[in-house]
């Protein structure tokens, strides 16, 4: 850490790369050395420098690691940091349900499984902070998807925690096809990872239920809308029959009164004739 420090103060380059293209932010964020990262762009190191082939940030390696610490302390320095993709189009939510987790087949296709508590964690964190969990890499896959991939159930439950509420419509689209068509429980059977398939065949039952509930909502609302809007036309309609029957009672008032007019008129030069004949 000294050495950093020392280093950053005698106007060394804090963005070189080695012949990976790493910076030295990338190497501190990949092994976890938060009080690195912290020293490194206090002294003007870029916050997301991209290695040169894959395209990956420091970000994107700390996830990778599960360094949460590290995570953390980027994504509050930027938030932007979060959906920036590397070279295949995935970001670090994608990255985030991709590694860490032990998932094994026994000889009947069955799993078993074993929490990867810093993985959620990770997830949690750049969940909270607005990351596009549907977002489709290069070849249309989502985060789910890669999730149910791996056979990473606990991922996976994470994702559509949501789903706990029946009032709550899912973020996540359970139905969204990648480029090659799949959804994510066909990804779950594809690669025999049967728990998760299980998970997701009563979650798209649950949401369906939700959804129903959403669209009887949405049918109940429009109904009481168009209730209120014929209301409203009725009124509009008899205050206009009310102003056309009170302009046709002044035009009857103004033609009897024309009417009366004319007579008196007439019976006056009628009494004239008289008198001058």
């Amino acid at each position: 850490m000294k050495c950093v420090q020392i280093l950053a103060q005698r106007d060394v380059d804090l963005n070189s790369r080695d012949n990976k293209g790493n910076t030295p932010l990338h190497l501190s964020a990949q092994n976890g050395h938060l009080e690195v990262v912290k020293c490194l762009l206090n002294h003007g190191a870029k916050i997301n420098p991209r290695r040169e082939t894959s395209f990956l940030t420091p970000l994107h390696l700390a996830t990778m690691n599960n360094h949460i610490k590290v995570v953390e302390y980027l994504v509050n320095q930027s938030k932007e940091l979060i959906d920036e993709i590397e070279v295949t189009g995935r970001t670090a939510c994608h990255l985030a349900c991709s590694y860490h987790h032990t998932t094994s087949l026994d000889d009947d296709g069955g799993e078993e499984e074993e929490d990867s508590q810093q993985s959620l964690a990770v997830l949690d964190v750049l969940m909270s902070n607005g990351a596009d969990v549907n977002r489709k890499d290069n070849d249309g896959i989502t985060p789910l998807q890669i999730a149910c991939k791996h056979g990473n159930l606990q991922i996976i439950k994470k994702l559509l925690q949501e789903a706990k509420h029946d009032d709550a419509m899912t973020k996540i689209h359970l139905y969204s096809r990648s480029r090659f068509g799949n959804t994510a429980l066909d990804i779950s059977l594809i690669n025999k990872r049967y728990k998760c398939a299980e998970y997701l065949a009563k979650a798209r039952k649950r949401f369906a239920i939700v959804e129903e509930n959403e669209r009887q909502r949405k049918r109940e609302l429009e109904i009481k809308l168009r209730v209120e809007e014929e209301a409203r036309l009725a009124v509009e309609m008899k205050k206009l029959n009310e102003l056309r029957e009170e302009q046709r009672r002044v035009e009857e008032e103004k033609a009897q009164e024309i009417k009366r007019r004319e007579a008196e008129e007439r019976k006056e030069r009628e009494l004239w004739g008289k008198m001058l004949a």
